[in-house]
């Protein structure tokens, strides 16, 4: 079966949260080493099963993701104009997926290397979690970590699902022809960071509103699997 695209409203609405902090207090895995109370756990516990839930689900995503209707738009440029965003052109070398998370955060696109290495750290301590993810690429849970830590490795579903996590932020992949799909990392539908995917030459971009604010989207107008 299609899903069909969602009518989005064409305004968008300035994020909540202060996005100009210090990446470290965005660090969900530092927070958690310093004080892990019996609720941070559960907290951290139920959102490690809603990824793993995403990734068990990544195939059919891909597969069912393809709107009835595309409307009259041609290009992603377009379809993003068409909800108020716009794409922020990111540095094309291997590390464009944590380029534009560093500047969805940051505005700014030199914590890539900072955020690539605590997603690997988390995928370290998380192993028997997401080795089943594991595909004939890399064949090992290590070999992929080994592989994902290098410098201008491209990003993947799993190691995008675990930067998710560390950050503390829904992470919202727009791709041209496709309803936005919510990578989880954070409870709260108002906690979202923008990228916006090109498949035929595998690189991302950052996304912000028309006004050169950060987006938000509803829970509505997202594909999320719950």
């Amino acid at each position: 079966s299609t899903l069909s695209m969602a009518n989005i409203s064409k305004k968008t609405r300035k994020r909540k949260n202060n996005s100009n902090d210090n990446i470290t207090s965005k660090i969900r895995r530092k927070e958690t080493t310093i004080s892990s109370t019996p609720t941070t756990t559960m907290s951290n516990n139920a959102m490690k099963e809603k990824q793993i839930n995403f990734l068990q689900k990544i195939n059919y995503i891909m597969e069912t993701n393809i709107p009835e209707k595309l409307s009259n738009t041609l290009t992603l440029t377009e379809q993003l104009s068409f909800i108020g965003l716009k794409k922020f052109k990111i540095l094309g070398d291997g590390n464009c997926f944590f380029r534009a998370i560093s500047h969805q955060l940051h505005r700014n696109q030199s914590a890539h290397s900072m955020i690539r290495s605590e997603a690997i750290k988390y995928l370290i301590e998380n192993k028997n979690d997401f080795s089943q993810f594991i595909d004939e690429t890399y064949l090992t849970i290590d070999n992929y970590i080994e592989q994902m830590s290098k410098y201008g490795t491209y990003a993947d579903h799993i190691v995008i699902t675990a930067t998710a996590f560390i950050i503390n932020k829904n992470i919202i992949i727009h791709e041209f022809g496709k309803k936005p799909i919510l990578v989880p990392g954070s409870d709260f539908i108002d906690n979202q960071l923008h990228v916006c995917y090109h498949p035929d030459i595998l690189h991302y971009d950052s996304v912000l509103s028309i006004n050169n604010d950060l987006p938000f989207l509803s829970f509505q107008d997202l594909l999320i699997m719950s």
